[in-house]
């Protein structure tokens, strides 16, 4: 289902201005008067601005899970897969997990978010492990170490406070050893 255009322009203000600001400082109001429309208009399409959040949040995951899915069915090599899960995640952090959204999810006491956040780190633990399980299968990552190994380099919440600086690098790092494991050639 296409969205019509009022919500279009209401769901790009969210993504700009939730980019730039985080959500928690963004209200209803601004996000109607970047969209050009009416409360009432966002009100038809959302039910409050935690909704919007939450589905801007899973498209981004479904976009993701869709080229990874892809990826892991076709892709001919690791490499080629790092190089897309890089792209993805470095196209994530710009437009939907930037430092404002990022501070805002882990400052968050809205209880209701928690909770989505949790499902949400749920169900990408779940699919990774499938995607891992799937390239070993497929003859595109050894055998011989186990899925929650490999798992364990990729867990972002674990070394995020080393890479608060630089979240793509820790990526780099962690895929980098994945691919090239600890051995300096």
């Amino acid at each position: 289902m296409k969205p019509n255009t009022a919500q279009a322009a209401i769901y790009q203000a969210a993504l700009s201005l939730f980019a730039e600001h985080g959500w928690q400082k963004i209200s209803v109001e601004t996000l109607c008067t970047a969209a050009q429309t009416s409360r009432v208009t966002f009100y038809k399409y959302y039910a409050d601005k935690r909704d919007l959040l939450c589905q801007i949040l899973t498209d981004d995951k479904n976009r993701i899970r869709a080229a990874l899915s892809d990826a892991q069915e076709n892709a001919e090599s690791l490499a080629e897969i790092i190089t897309l899960l890089l792209d993805l995640q470095k196209q994530s952090l710009q437009t939907v997990y930037t430092p404002p959204v990022l501070r805002d999810i882990q400052q968050s006491k809205d209880k209701i978010l928690q909770d989505f956040f949790a499902e949400m780190y749920a169900e990408k633990d779940r699919f990774m492990h499938d995607f891992f399980t799937t390239l070993q299968q497929r003859g595109l990552i050894r055998t011989n170490l186990r899925v929650p190994m490999i798992e364990a380099f990729v867990q972002r919440e674990n070394l995020q406070n080393h890479y608060a600086d630089a979240p793509q690098k820790l990526y780099e790092d962690a895929l980098s050893l994945l691919l090239n494991g600890l051995s300096k050639n």
